[in-house]
């Protein structure tokens, strides 16, 4: 199956297998080094586009469609983060400083704070920038052929695009899914992976992509309203 960038070059590809292919299957750094950098733009313009013009319920709709098609939920792809807002400055912060690590990542966020710290803060927003794909999760650190793309959208633009690029992640999937059906038992899905003193400590985290996710949908009471986070 042709992966995404070969299908936004298409001419009249179906929207729904190029919206499966992005979201299932997406294309690695190391892939995306296959392409000129022109390709890359094009490519890049299309996603955007197609996912704004996309709903957000949806997109809903799209994921319970393909539940047996989420990938495996594990710590790894659990993201844990302080600020989404900071999350949102790390494609920038790479591109501007090539050869960069988490510490100097973590440095333009807090400039008084230690290395360690700085190490820290810079490694948990680089990766949950890479979980929405604006980074590459190896090499570190990279930003994608998306990543370029989103440095030069105005915060309006980041504000449309973000929340469907959250929906990258495995346990968003899989919450708006258990969404459609009743209450989320949201604390309890985590703990099918974390132990309880992770889970704690990713439930904010999550729960801000979350209310991104629905904020975009018009309706961010839901993450407190039909999720169980006890």
């Amino acid at each position: 199956m042709e992966n995404s960038i070969v299908l936004s070059l298409k001419s009249n590809v179906d929207r729904r297998s190029f919206l499966y292919q992005f979201y299932f299957n997406p294309v690695s750094y190391f892939e995306q080094r296959l392409y000129r950098e022109d390709v890359l733009s094009e490519a890049a313009e299309y996603t955007f586009r197609v996912l704004s013009d996309s709903s957000m319920d949806e997109l809903f709709v799209f994921f319970d469609e393909h539940r047996d098609d989420i990938h495996s939920i594990d710590t790894g792809n659990i993201p844990i983060f302080s600020s989404l807002s900071d999350v949102d400055r790390v494609p920038l912060i790479v591109s501007a400083n090539p050869g960069c690590d988490f510490e100097m990542v973590g440095y333009h966020f807090n400039k008084d704070g230690s290395p360690e710290s700085c190490r820290k803060y810079g490694e948990t927003h680089y990766k949950t920038a890479a979980l929405l794909g604006l980074t590459a999760m190896q090499p570190q650190c990279e930003v994608t052929y998306l990543g370029c793309r989103y440095v030069g959208l105005t915060e309006t633009e980041k504000s449309v695009i973000r929340p469907r690029l959250v929906l990258l992640i495995p346990i968003v999937q899989k919450y708006v899914v258990m969404n459609l059906h009743g209450v989320v038992p949201g604390m309890n899905l985590l703990r099918n992976y974390l132990t309880e003193s992770s889970a704690k400590r990713r439930r904010s985290s999550v729960k801000q992509l979350l209310r991104d996710v629905y904020r975009a949908a018009g309706d961010a009471s839901v993450v407190e309203q039909n999720f169980d986070w006890k």
